[in-house]
């Protein structure tokens, strides 16, 4: 082979010492990544994107129920703290399960469904790395996703990227409260046109540097 190219996904640890493997390819797109990937020269950091099987948003929809929705383990003090502040801000959905994969977890499909009908998705840090899934599920389903700031992870990732960033949760209770429906609509769409763009942007990008 004369080019070989490498889509390297999870890792969410980073414990094993990949750049070996890393160096016999001529380029290598990975998730998951820390200050050693972002500026490396044929390491590019993509995304995590979203889990198959979920109902992306088909249309416009206005008439949303939830002002927002948790769905995953409460495992770390800030999701307890995003739970305790946000909790009396209905309405709302939440679904808490006691380890990632659980049984009683909301299928794909099922989460699509609720997620549709949410204007915010708070996104707190995942249990190792910043970066979770449920931003990415936000986004496909036309959410508002609020991340939290730390490390300025998503910044440096998705430059100019247009979610909510908060240092606290408390800071996420007067937007999802007060927040009215042409506030909500302009982010919304604002959100969507952005992730369709970057989605297609990295299509093009790693079409690009395969064919080059």
């Amino acid at each position: 082979c004369s080019k070989i190219f490498l889509l390297h996904l999870g890792d969410e640890f980073g414990v094993r010492d990949v750049n070996s493997v890393y160096e016999l390819c001529s380029h290598s797109w990975r998730t998951f990544c820390t200050n050693t990937y972002f500026n490396a020269k044929h390491i590019s950091c993509i995304p995590l994107g979203y889990k198959s099987g979920m109902q992306a948003e088909k249309k416009t929809n206005d008439d949303r129920t939830n002002k927002w929705s948790f769905i995953g383990t409460p495992h770390k003090s800030s999701r307890q703290d995003l739970l305790f502040q946000l909790s009396k801000t209905k309405p709302h959905f939440i679904h808490s399960t006691k380890e990632f994969n659980d049984k009683s977890t909301i299928n794909a499909y099922e989460m699509g469904k609720i997620l549709l009908n949410t204007k915010f998705v708070p996104c707190p840090n995942g249990f190792f790395h910043p970066e979770t899934y449920r931003v990415y599920e936000a986004l496909e389903c036309g959410c508002i996703p609020i991340v939290e700031k730390a490390y300025n992870y998503y910044d440096r990732l998705l430059p100019n990227n247009p979610f909510l960033k908060v240092d606290m949760w408390a800071e996420a209770k007067p937007i999802i409260k007060s927040w009215g429906n042409d506030q909500i609509k302009q982010k919304r769409d604002e959100c969507k046109i952005w992730w369709n763009n970057l989605k297609n942007e990295l299509q093009e990008s790693i079409k690009n540097k395969i064919i080059s």
